[in-house]
């Protein structure tokens, strides 16, 4: 009776513990590598600029009422660095230095095209008029991809100013929130691993009182 006991109570905790760890585990997993994107400017111009392939991550700011894509980039929160030619070599001082001679990759200039996806400027941003409402994407890059987040998805989220992140207002860059720090991800999983502990209590229980009507009397 007493090793009954004793067995029940080791698989209970047993089963206690790997509920609990399956809590965390399973917010983990529902997150994975899924990020929801920053939130668009509610007025004016969303500039997005991409410095992953720089050691940095996506960052993005508003710009209220630029006349030019130099204007939005600035108003945005960003700073430019130029060449002796007159190009943009650095924004935010990366790369730094800026690079004496081509090497192969440069910030190449978009904006957000009507099908939601990043379109390359023809014209230079010192001259180039962003559209009221519209994207401005930069990327150091080969050129050949804008900013790794699309238009179509920042402007998916709901539009809220306050939740722009500019490249220099303190907010932790990358500013992409993992799906998982919201709250009811936490909720189901909590809710599946109770119901997972209750049935293999109510199992062991049952397995339990099985054992000692049927083993011999007094053995320890």
């Amino acid at each position: 009776m007493h090793r009954t006991a004793a067995t029940f109570s080791r698989q209970f905790a047993a089963a206690l513990l790997a509920a609990g760890f399956a809590i965390p585990l399973a917010a983990s997993s529902a997150a994975g590598d899924t990020l929801v994107p920053p939130s668009p400017c509610q007025d004016g111009v969303t500039v997005v600029v991409d410095f992953t392939e720089l050691g940095g991550q996506l960052e993005t700011g508003c710009a209220t009422d630029p006349a030019t894509g130099i204007e939005a980039l600035q108003q945005a929160g960003f700073t430019d660095t130029r060449d002796p030619t007159g190009m943009i070599c650095a924004i935010d001082a990366r790369p730094d230095p800026c690079p004496e001679a081509f090497a192969g990759s440069y910030w190449s200039y978009w904006y957000g095209g009507q099908d939601g996806t990043w379109q390359v400027w023809m014209e230079g941003a010192d001259t180039s008029v962003p559209a009221a409402g519209g994207f401005e994407g930069w990327r150091y890059n080969d050129g050949s991809t804008g900013p790794s987040v699309l238009p179509l998805d920042l402007r998916a989220q709901p539009t809220d100013e306050s939740a722009a992140v500019s490249g220099n207002d303190g907010t932790d860059p990358g500013n992409l929130v993992p799906e998982a720090a919201q709250p009811w991800v936490f909720v189901v999983v909590g809710i599946g691993a109770a119901a997972a502990i209750v049935a293999v209590g109510v199992g062991l229980i049952r397995r339990s009182g099985r054992g000692s009507s049927n083993g011999p009397t007094g053995q320890d």
